[in-house]
């Protein structure tokens, strides 16, 4: 298994000029600019970062002030883990530009083609891939690349890029591209609005967006990435929603029949209710929907159980089924301390739910003495789980 904690960062736009404001005030936020730099070097310290993305416009032109340059030599050097930098569209490479004239450390590795190249750092269990604009207009690097998986080390690409604009100037990049570029993770910049974790195929992608705005025009998510890159001996590990619980059952994206995501999750308690509900159409279940402005949700049925609607009561049995027999593997393949029950279906009350579960995994697992026994509780933090987390994600992502 091969795993690695980054840091992913871009588009800080150091010296940007600063047009609309005074003299003395664009000079103050261009020193705050260059904070960045020993902020990003202190988060690598504290975080205990392996590696260091910077996927472009790391400046926001070639006509940069000697401290700026100053600044950036002295918190590279800062960072005791290899750093790559991908020259972007404002910073672009060329005899010129301020990476070719300044003495970077030995650790920095600026990319410099506008052809996409390698290193390999074998101690990290990483290959690096990156590549350079060369002038301020780029055409897409990435089309028709592709990296084998060998070796059983990680692909990450760093690049700067513009996903999804089919036409655009800056390194168009498109999702086919990206599933079939052969990475694990593509570190991106060129967008000022963090894009979050995406997925394209096998490849994970995003762009943090610029770790601060320069005016009122941007605003919404920003910061830089913190993450840990981590692939299984296969490519890939825990799905267990993939994991089948009926043979020949329905079939799933991921090309086999019956995994248990498409019994036990929220989209398939819906799909079940709305079904069922429809061979049913005199029952409370029935009334519960129209009463919810004809929206099936995750609660229809276990509301319709509630007011005594067998039809209601039948889903639930149904749903509660399908959901245990993927606990009981997990129970059975790994003999947790405590197994939590999370989404919006934990908001259900514990005779509907948390007592059938515990019951029903109590007698199909394998036996043991009772005070050693799996604990299965509810998510402390429920349905809100995923919202909280995140929210602390933004704020961890920030420095």
């Amino acid at each position: 298994m091969s795993k690695i904690k980054i840091l992913h960062a871009a588009d800080l736009h150091l010296d940007s000029p600063f047009e609309g404001l005074p003299a003395g005030k664009a000079a103050i936020r261009r020193g705050e600019q260059r904070a960045l730099l020993s902020r990003i070097a202190e988060l690598t310290r504290r975080e205990g970062v392996q590696l260091v993305l910077l996927a472009g416009d790391l400046l926001d032109s070639e006509n940069t002030y000697y401290e700026t340059g100053e600044e950036l030599c002295r918190s590279l050097s800062q960072i005791a883990v290899p750093v790559f930098i991908s020259p972007g569209n404002h910073d672009f490479y060329s005899p010129k530009s301020v990476y070719a004239r300044l003495k970077l450390p030995e650790n920095v590795h600026v990319f410099t083609s506008g052809d996409i190249e390698a290193v390999t750092l074998p101690e990290l269990g990483v290959r690096v891939f990156g590549a350079a604009f060369t002038d301020k207009r780029s055409g897409a690097m990435l089309r028709g690349f592709h990296a084998e998986r060998k070796d059983g080390l990680l692909n990450i690409l760093c690049i700067h890029g513009d996903v999804g604009v089919r036409d655009s100037v800056y390194d168009p990049i498109s999702e086919d591209e990206l599933r079939a570029s052969g990475m694990d993770y593509a570190a991106l910049g060129h967008v000022h609005k963090a894009s979050g974790l995406k997925k394209a195929g096998d490849t994970w992608y995003s762009w943090p967006g610029c770790p601060e705005g320069r005016g009122f025009d941007e605003t919404g998510e920003k910061g830089v990435l913190l993450g840990t890159i981590e692939r299984g001996r296969c490519d890939m590990a825990g799905e267990v929603g993939h994991m089948s619980i009926e043979y020949n059952g329905k079939s799933c994206p991921c090309g086999r029949k019956g995994c248990w995501e498409r019994y036990a999750s929220a989209s398939a308690l819906k799909w079940l209710t709305q079904r069922v509900m429809e061979e049913n159409p005199e029952s409370i279940l029935r009334q519960v929907v129209d009463e919810n402005d004809g929206h099936v949700s995750g609660q229809s049925a276990f509301i319709a159980a509630r007011r005594g609607d067998p039809v209601g009561q039948f889903v639930c049995d149904a749903y509660i089924d399908y959901l245990c027999a993927g606990i009981v593997n997990l129970v059975n393949i790994f003999q947790p301390d405590t197994l939590a029950i999370g989404g919006g279906v934990s908001n259900e009350q514990d005779e509907q739910l948390l007592f059938p579960v515990r019951r029903i995994v109590a007698q199909q697992s394998i036996p043991c003495e009772p005070e050693r026994r799996t604990r299965i509780v509810k998510a402390e933090l429920g349905s809100a789980a995923g919202i909280i987390g995140a929210a602390l994600l933004g704020k961890k992502k920030r420095i």
